[in-house]
Parts: structure tokens; sequence; C-alpha cells
């Protein structure tokens, strides 16, 4: 009898064993990716046409074998269910209109890819590059490098837009000169607009980029020429600042598709920069604008 109790005894274990096997299976070990930077690359040939490699890019979108691990803010090491060789793709994310809480893939970047070797447990690290899509896109640009700028003094603005050298030349995106726009109480508004008869009517999705470092708030906005006369102030900007308070350089990526929508589609189209001076003295910098859309 004591032979039976102990097989029985062997066999409650070895039961009990499974069940707890099958309530809670051993959990999968993940492969990680590690992506700290996204960068854009313009080739020197292509600048005449994309401008500056500017960018702000602070989210990774990423794909595994075409299925959609995620969006995840830059730096990131992400967990993925997958091993052996994987096909990995990593698209550039941003913040639209600099607001934190809309975040899209940006649609004129390129996605980076690569085959990997995904192992349980270790960390691979990438580093993607991303370029613009150099096809059927329709690029205006202002780098205030040349006599003669996309924007020019408004009708009812205190002061007007001048070209002035780089004041921070160790950024490498800025060039030679940038865009000045200075207030005081003897002029205390600007505002500024584009220029350009802008073909953008029916494009879709139509976005401007643009570098600016300011102490004094100002807004971009959108105005409708013909058939009447319709202005949509559309962001607004703050200064950026840098870990010891003082103003810096901050890339905005605006997308005005609705705004050109709401203002009608056949009309002639402005872009503008406003501002009222809110201190004694106040000045806006502003370089790299672009006006991108499907060509």
């Amino acid at each position: 009898m004591r032979i039976y109790y102990t097989i029985f005894a062997i066999f409650l274990v070895a039961l009990g064993s499974s069940s707890c096997d099958i309530i809670n299976p051993k959990e999968q070990v993940p492969s990680y990716i590690g992506i700290y930077d996204i960068s854009l690359l313009v080739p020197s040939q292509d600048e005449g046409v994309f401008g500056s490699d500017s960018e702000n890019i602070t989210d990774v979108w990423l794909y595994t074998d075409n299925q959609l691990i995620g969006a995840f803010e830059l730096p990131a090491v992400i967990p993925v269910l997958y091993e052996g060789m994987q096909n990995i793709k990593a698209y550039a994310g941003i913040k639209v209109n600099g607001i934190s809480n809309s975040r899209e893939i940006y649609p004129f970047y390129s996605y980076y890819e690569i085959n990997m070797e995904l192992i349980p447990g270790a960390v691979n690290t990438i580093t993607p590059v991303v370029k613009y899509i150099t096809e059927s896109l329709a690029i205006d640009q202002e780098r205030f490098e040349d006599i003669g700028f996309l924007f020019v003094r408004s009708a009812g603005s205190d002061t007007l837009i001048t070209a002035i050298a780089n004041p921070d030349p160790q950024f490498d995106y800025l060039q030679e000169k940038v865009g000045a726009i200075y207030m005081d109480e003897d002029r205390p508004h600007f505002k500024v607009e584009s220029d350009l008869d802008l073909s953008i009517a029916f494009a879709d999705p139509i976005f401007v980029e643009f570098d600016y470092k300011c102490d004094n708030e100002f807004v971009f906005g959108l105005r409708s020429i013909q058939p009447s006369n319709v202005e949509v102030g559309l962001i607004g900007m703050l200064p950026k600042l840098d870990i010891d308070g003082n103003p810096t350089w901050n890339k905005m990526y605006i997308d005005i598709s609705d705004a050109v929508d709401l203002i009608g589609n056949g009309s002639e189209t402005e872009l503008y920069f406003e501002g009222l001076l809110v201190n004694e003295t106040g000045y806006v910098l502003i370089d790299n604008v672009k006006i991108i859309r499907p060509g």
C-alpha cells in the first residue's frame, strides 16, 4: 500500500506542476532594440532643393516585419517579442505644431530599414538616418543668405525683417545669416508676410518648417487674399530656454493643411509671423523656413 501511496503522491505533484505551467506559462524573454537618436541627412548636392539639415525628431515609430511595435520617445530601448533574423523599419516622429500629444510620423522623411539578428535578452543598437523623400515634393524655402527675402514687412508693421550675421555659429544647421526682427517701445508691433504666390491649393499634407529663437512671444499664421481676406493665427511661439535659462533655438513643424481648407483652396495664400512687444525690448530670429507639400 505504501508503494501505491507514494506513486499517487508523485502523480499529484506532477499534475500540480503541469497545471501551474498551463495556468502560468513561462514568459517569453524579449529582444531589445536601442535607438538613441534619429538624424536627418541632406546631401550637399541637394541643399539647393531641401536646404538645411535642421530637424527636431523626437520619436521613433518602430516596425518589425511590417508590424507596428509602437511609437517611442527618444532615446528608447524597446522590447520586442521577436527573435532571429528580422526586418526592422524606423520612422521619424515629430510633435505636430509643437504639441506633445500630437505626435505623428513626418510624412516627408524617408524611413530607415535594416535586417538584423534579434537575440532574446540582448540589446541591438541602431542609429537611423533619414532623408527627405526626393520624389514629387514642392519646396519653397528662405535661408536669409541672398538679397531679397521670401518675407517682407506687412502694412501696419512698426518694423521689418533684416538679415544679420548668425549669432550662434555653434549650431551647424544655421548658415552665415539669419532673419532678425527687433522691437522696442517705439516699434512695439511687427508683422512680416510671405511675398510669394504659394501653389498650395488642394495639396495635402502641407507643412511649414522653421527654426526660431526669441525672447518675445509671436504668432505664425495664414492669410488668404482672394476671393476674400481671411486671416487665421495657427500657433503661438514662446521662448525656448536652455539649462541656464537663456533663449535658444527651437525647430517647428506646422501642419497648415486644415487651415488651407478653412480659408479656401482657391485662395491666394500668404504666410505671416506677427508679434507684440511684451517687455521694454524684444527680438525674434528666424531661419530655415520651408513650405513643403506634394508636387
